[in-house]
């Protein structure tokens, strides 16, 4: 969709063969008209809006024998031309192109003449039309997704590899490094159970109490209430892994599916060879791990038991003759023991990589609303010395919402210090999101390196406020509502930003929407929503009756009835309020009557008042042009003005106002004649 609101269709495939025609749909009249055509044909390419209104068309198919090329190409919607732009450091096709918040586009992957899947991705810098490489994907994949968040990460899922084998893993794209990295959080494990989930069979993971051997000294100190374990008597298992849902490949080549604990055990066999690789290398051929079980005991025990093992408390063991024992419980217990584990962290507890030791071997995992307060704010990491010398080590943190201290330090042999990572005041600041940053421990007499990842969740005050769910989850709907939905990006109309936006539309009576939004009593908010009056393009259509209510915990803040086609909220227009809490909810309502028509409803945030003032973060130069970068919060409006002398009574707007879409935002300027320019950004409230 095109700035002015026309959808631009370019390209393609017909009746088998390429075409280069490209066409404009007008959704206020309902036609299509043709426009300039490509300067190829093209089909499987990617179609990017950028910033300055023109749309990037990049690589593709030109011929029906599958020729892939690398051209790339700029429609200016005010002439209705193409004009050829730098050309793509590889041929692709079936790839993705996401514009970044830098204002530059990534294009990620896709599929090289031969329908051989890319793992290279690309940059394209809009300011002097050329690409460059960054950092290569983990997996060749083409036909994926690519998703940009609002942290500024970029997130791609899916395809297949060169194998044509369909993709499962995710990647993250960190425009700060240009760097890709595997993303895989674990959701759930339950206990396999054949005789509960696929009957007749009554297969299930193993468990129980041993009638011949006594409970060992390292498995004594377990509460053994609730898992219905002996205190006296052996108990099994000590550990699980997947057990259900197995292909195999075997006798020969043919595959069939399979499930049991014998799969468990193998595969416990070759993650155990894991650990005993690293102790190995760190410690020489006699370093091997032994008997884990004492190890394994001592940290299902300690505090640091989540971040090593997946702890599984759903399911069970029991059969026909066992219809109470056994289920699984937090903790230890008598289905999958203590878990199974979260890979590399047990790995680095069972076998220390340095002679710097790092505990807990994990960062912490904070979540809040918008503006705080997060469940956790501080985590202590003890640093220890198991070596024969001393040691110097170091930390480097590249977030900008922790703290750590202290930075560096020295340890003597069996020495002990403890670093403290906590939040700082910018998360109060940052939209709704996943961040993940990671804080790198140096040891410098060897040069080993080891990570902790710390987790940011930051869930909106307003929940769904954006209706990026695709439905009214946190919502609560009542009155007509029969007419109501949730669209996606292509409805233009209901959507202002990202992939979904509400529909309001009812017929002769009121609708209802609201969310009950955790407030804290006497603080003052910012309430920001987007709002589009749209109109049947259908000619003849009246715009009226209609009305469009805002209320804040019973107290109306907005109510406008029939408005008119020329009416001001005619379009995209930002309402802002600010309203105070007196209870630690309160309630948000919408009410909307649109009878020929429907309202559009997007981007509902809420912001603690105060709102901080922006600020400059980054100012770079590419050739020409100068790009400025600040901080913002998502859905308001900025204005960036400058002067060309400080002296200047008034400060002179640059371009429009610019709705923020992430915590971070940035604009270009062309250098012009003037001999310098001062810049400043400001909020632009609307109320």
């Amino acid at each position: 969709m095109l700035t002015n609101g026309q959808v631009l269709v370019a390209g393609g495939a017909a009746n088998g063969a390429v075409v280069s025609s490209a066409e404009l749909f007008n959704p206020v009249t309902g036609t299509w008209t043709p426009t300039g055509a490509l300067n190829i044909e093209r089909a499987y390419h990617t179609a990017t809006l950028l910033t300055n209104g023109q749309v990037l068309v990049a690589g593709g198919i030109c011929d029906q024998w599958g020729d892939v090329v690398s051209s790339a190409e700029l429609f200016n919607p005010v002439t209705g031309t193409w004009t050829p732009t730098g050309a793509l450091n590889a041929a692709r096709c079936g790839h993705t192109a996401t514009l970044l918040t830098n204002w530059q586009v990534l294009v990620v992957g896709g599929t090289a003449t031969g329908d051989y899947p890319l793992s290279s991705a690309e940059l394209y810098n809009p300011s002097n039309g050329t690409w460059t490489n960054t950092g290569v994907l983990n997996d060749t994949r083409s036909a994926h997704t690519a998703t940009l968040l609002t942290n500024g990460q970029v997130l791609v899922a899916g395809g297949y590899d060169s194998n044509l084998y369909n993709l499962a893993s995710t990647e993250l794209y960190n425009p700060a490094t240009g760097t890709w990295t595997l993303s895989s959080l674990w959701s759930s494990e339950t206990t396999w159970n054949w005789y509960i989930t696929n009957p007749p069979h009554t297969n299930s993971s193993g468990g129980g109490i041993s009638v011949n051997y006594t409970i060992p000294g390292w498995q004594q100190g377990i509460n053994m209430t609730t898992n219905h374990g002996s205190t006296t008597m052996r108990n099994v298992p000590d550990v699980a892994l997947t057990a259900d849902n197995i292909y195999v490949i075997a006798d020969n080549g043919t595959g069939y599916s399979a499930g049991g604990t014998s799969a468990a055990s193998p595969l416990w066999a070759g993650f155990t060879a894991l650990v005993n690789q690293q102790a190995v290398a760190n410690g020489g051929e006699t370093n091997t791990i032994g008997f884990i079980n004492p190890a394994i005991y001592a940290i299902g025990k300690s505090t640091n038991y989540t971040a090593d093992f997946h702890d599984i408390t759903t399911g069970n063991n029991t059969n026909l003759v066992s219809h109470t024992n056994f289920f699984a419980v937090p903790g230890y217990d008598l289905c999958t023991g203590w878990g199974t584990p979260t890979g590399q962290n047990l790995i680095n507890n069972l076998a220390p990589p340095d002679s710097l030791g790092i505990t807990p071997t994990s960062g912490f995992t904070a979540s809040g609303p918008a503006g705080g307060p997060f469940d956790v704010t501080t985590q202590n990491f003890s640093l220890t010395n198991s070596g024969l010398a001393s040691l110097d080590w170091t930390l480097v943190n590249t977030s900008s919402w922790l703290n750590a201290s202290p930075e560096s330090g020295a340890l003597a042999v069996g020495g002990r210090t403890n670093v403290t990572v906590s939040l700082n005041s910018t998360v109060n600041q940052m939209a709704e999101g996943i961040y993940t940053a990671d804080i790198w421990f140096t040891n410098l007499t060897t040069g080993v390196a080891q990570s902790r990842q710390f987790n940011l969740l930051i869930e909106g005050t307003i929940q769904n406020g954006g209706f990026e769910t695709g439905d009214f989850s946190y919502w609560t709907l009542w009155g007509d509502i029969n007419t109501t939905f949730v669209y996606g990006g292509f409805y233009g109309s209901v959507t202002h930003s990202g992939n979904y936006g509400a529909l309001l539309s009812t017929t002769g009576s009121l609708g209802y929407i609201s969310q009950t939004v955790v407030t804290v009593p006497g603080q003052k908010y910012l309430l920001s929503l987007w709002f589009n009056n749209t109109v049947n393009p259908a000619p003849g259509h009246p715009a009226t009756p209609n009305e469009f209510s805002v209320a804040w915990d019973g107290t109306t803040l907005f109510d406008q009835v029939n408005m008119p086609v020329t009416g001001m909220l005619i379009g995209w227009t930002n309402l802002q309020f600010v309203v105070t809490a007196t209870a630690s909810s309160s309630v948000l309502q919408f009410g909307f009557r649109n009878d020929p028509w429907h309202f559009g409803l997007d981007d509902v945030s809420l912001w603690p008042w105060p709102i901080a003032t922006p600020s400059f973060q980054s100012i770079t130069q590419s050739t020409n042009t100068v790009w400025l970068g600040w901080t913002a919060l998502p859905g308001l409006p900025y204005q960036m003005q400058y002067k060309t002398n400080l002296l200047q009574p008034n400060w002179i707007n640059w371009g429009s106002i610019v709705t923020a879409t992430n915590a971070t935002m940035t604009i270009p300027d062309v250098i012009g004649p003037d001999p310098q320019r001062f810049y400043r950004i400001e909020w632009v409230p609307t109320y």
